[in-house]
């Protein structure tokens, strides 16, 4: 994606697969090459190694691992096991924190997924993009018509 500036949904696009679906893939290499290679070696799923992620210290990250691949545990015993853990440190209690989009080409690319879909379907949704100085302008035009017909 980097060395061809293509955005995850571009990139997302010519894999064949869903941009939530790329972005969780992406997510996983922020577990350590070490902690990568135990959830290979060890068939565990994604779905174990986002439940780990969730633990933000590298070293209880890694033990909770070890003891999740010695317990051969299940998705459902490891995010359990992940959850009490966090609760021992205060971790789960704290309220979630808000998310403040430094990018906004992210909700750019969602609009234009929402039309893209919409075009897929058979409506003649259009979407125009316009970047200033100072804001990007939006404008999507959906035939009433064709809206109708698709519901």
């Amino acid at each position: 994606m980097q060395d061809r500036s293509m955005t995850q949904e571009e990139t997302a696009r010519r894999l064949g697969m869903s941009q939530p679906s790329l972005a969780n893939k992406i997510r996983l290499l922020r577990l350590s090459g070490e902690e990568q290679r135990m959830v290979l070696e060890n068939h565990l799923t994604e779905r174990h190694a986002r439940a780990l992620l969730r633990m933000e210290d590298p070293e209880k990250r890694m033990a909770a691992l070890k003891t999740v691949i010695a317990r051969k545990m299940n998705v459902a015993q490891t995010d359990t096991y992940i959850k009490s853990l966090l609760e021992q440190e205060g971790q789960a209690k704290r309220p979630k924190r808000t998310f403040i989009a430094k990018d906004v080409r992210l909700f750019l690319n969602t609009i234009d997924h929402a039309v893209q879909t919409m075009k897929e379907a058979g409506i003649g949704a259009a979407f125009q993009r316009k970047e200033t100085d100072e804001y990007y302008e939006c404008v999507v035009r959906i035939p009433k018509s064709a809206a109708h017909k698709a519901s």
